[in-house]
């Protein structure tokens, strides 16, 4: 394992613009067997309720979108570009029938009863606060939804409060 400090919310800079969308992340959600993960390349950091919060879009097939209902808590995690290979297959296959963090050859820790993935770099534990559907037909621009949604499925978009932020 690991050693991971807590690193203060307030001092963190975090570039949405590369972290999520060209880095990637992992939401790793508990689940019946330990921990299920999904790679996000879509969501945002700011400021709602007087919270810090990070923005997450899932969309509504997703095992991981079941999870976060059930529970609330996840971690957010950020792991090193060495990763790709593995953060490609934890959002391509689905942790409903198997345990694909082992299969990625990953491993899991918890903070405080929440789960993380050991090898990332940066861990934000999250709180679900509020959740609302993104339907297909609310996309104004009907060139997005046909583009992002041929099948309709939409996502859901979570608005979480940052809890906690660990840094190795």
């Amino acid at each position: 394992m690991h050693v991971f400090q807590p690193y203060p919310i307030e001092s963190i800079e975090i570039d949405p613009f590369t972290k999520l969308d060209k880095e990637w992340a992992e939401v790793v959600t508990k689940n019946g067997k330990g921990a299920n993960a999904m790679t996000v390349s879509w969501g945002g950091f700011g400021t709602m309720f007087n919270k810090p919060v990070a923005t997450l879009y899932v969309r509504e097939s997703r095992y991981t979108r079941e999870l976060l209902d059930q529970d609330g808590h996840f971690s957010l995690c950020f792991l090193d570009e060495k990763y790709k290979k593995e953060m490609g297959f934890l959002g391509n296959v689905s942790g409903r029938d198997e345990n694909k963090i082992a299969e990625a050859r990953l491993h899991v820790g918890l903070f405080d009863d929440v789960p993380y993935i050991d090898e990332a770099n940066l861990v934000i534990v999250c709180k679900t606060i509020a959740k609302t559907p993104l339907p297909v037909e609310d996309v104004i621009d009907k060139d997005y939804a046909e583009k992002f949604y041929p099948t309709g499925d939409f996502h859901n978009i979570y608005i979480c409060e940052i809890e906690k932020i660990y840094a190795r």
